[in-house]
């Protein structure tokens, strides 16, 4: 049984919709029903925390069952062989901690962006110095683009996509024409960015109005009418403090990526 049956098994099981799954997981009701219908995985990042909220190990998510007949007598589950480079990095992150997981995943895509960029070039320096230089913060601007794949990095920041899954319809199309018009405007983006800034390092972190006013130079005046006007689809209010909705956080990392 591939991942998408088994999320919707287990969720049917627990008696809970789509919608309450994906506030658990801090991502959309979309997100949820795509997985669910076979259209996207979820992220490797999530593999975790899903595994952990249906109480199940990450292989049983996977629907892989490990052979263990050629490990020793009591060999701990980390000491065991894994099948392939994806199932190795799986198992890393589900026994790291939050913190560490969050830090491996990146190292590793960085990684693989640089290995995949070198092996590209006629001049191939060897892997190691590829990787080193990227985790080292040696990195300026490169992208690949490729018939299945898309990947950009620049610096500490690395965006993958995969190419024939591409979903631009006339409502996303729509959509994106949007948001990029309204952040093509400078008090929008200065106001979105500071808010980012002040609230990116917690996950339910609100500032104040006077704190973000401080950050961007920008007055109270016209951070609200920002707020209130075409920000509002993107930000969160509570008590007069403010934060960027979950499913709008990857707006500003993403565009930064692009500004080669």
């Amino acid at each position: 049984m591939d991942i998408n049956h088994q999320i919707a098994n287990l969720r049917r099981k627990r008696g809970i919709t789509q919608e309450e799954l994906a506030t658990a997981l801090g991502v959309t009701n979309q997100a949820v029903s795509k997985w669910e219908s076979g259209q996207c995985c979820p992220d490797i990042q999530l593999l975790p925390p899903l595994a952990s909220y249906f109480h199940v190990s990450v292989d049983d998510l996977l629907g892989l069952d490990t052979p263990r007949q050629d490990t020793e007598p009591g060999a701990a589950d980390s000491d065991l062989p894994p099948s392939d480079p994806v199932s190795a990095m799986i198992r890393i992150i589900s026994e790291a901690s939050v913190a560490e997981s969050d830090g491996r995943v990146l190292d590793a895509a960085l990684a693989m962006h640089a290995a995949l960029f070198y092996k590209r070039q006629s001049a191939v320096p060897t892997t190691g110095s590829a990787v080193e230089a990227v985790l080292g913060g040696q990195w300026g601007y490169s992208a690949i683009s490729e018939p299945n794949m898309t990947t950009v990095m620049r610096g500490q920041s690395v965006f993958y996509s995969r190419n024939t899954a591409l979903d631009l319809d006339r409502n996303r199309i729509h959509t994106i024409s949007l948001l990029l018009r309204t952040l093509g405007k400078e008090n929008n983006l200065t106001a979105l960015s500071a808010l980012y800034e002040l609230t990116v390092h917690a996950e339910d972190a609100y500032v104040s109005l006077s704190d973000i006013s401080e950050k961007c130079a920008m007055t109270q005046e016209s951070l609200m009418a920002c707020f209130d006007g075409e920000l509002f689809p993107y930000i969160c209010e509570r008590n007069g403090s403010y934060r960027i909705r979950g499913e709008a956080m990857a707006i500003l990392p993403v565009l930064s990526i692009l500004c080669y």
